[in-house]
């Protein structure tokens, strides 16, 4: 008897693991436009690359991702990420911000990057190449603060 009730239990489990496998986000992997940070702001290549290693995967529109994405509820917890990492910061979208706004963009990256808030540690877990080393921190700060001047004197 116990063995048939952990039987059937185990059966409506996976078969409700299964069919959640069927309700998917969608994905998060629009084409670059000519509203990317990249098209508007020079950005030495060591700078680009950390940046779309480090923040584009949540913040554009432009997500990579790997391959437990395509397991649901995993896929909803990364969906979710991304959703709320796009409405603090889509830097897909930068040419359609106010010059105020690009200058809190650029304020606010060189901040989470100083006190270590960004990347989220549960994204670092899994991409260790997102992970800052000191002089990166210091490219990417000393970048943001340049291109802050760049923005404030553009027309």
């Amino acid at each position: 008897m116990v063995k048939k009730v952990l039987f059937i239990t185990i059966a409506v489990v996976l078969a409700g693991f299964i069919s959640l496998q069927f309700f998917q986000p969608a994905p998060n992997n629009a084409p670059v436009t000519a509203n990317d940070l990249f098209h508007h702001l020079e950005v030495p290549p060591a700078v680009k690359n950390k940046l779309q290693a480090s923040c584009y995967d949540c913040h554009s529109n432009q997500t990579q991702y790997p391959w437990y994405n395509k397991v649901a509820p995993l896929s909803w917890v990364i969906a979710d990420h991304v959703k709320n990492g796009k409405e603090e910061m889509n830097l897909s979208e930068w040419g359609q911000l106010s010059k105020r706004d690009k200058i809190g963009v650029l304020s606010g990256i060189a901040e989470v990057l100083e006190d270590g808030s960004m990347p989220l540690e549960s994204y670092l877990k899994l991409h260790k190449e997102a992970r800052f080393s000191a002089e990166e921190t210091e490219a990417v700060t000393q970048w943001a603060e340049n291109a802050m001047e760049a923005v404030l004197s553009a027309p």
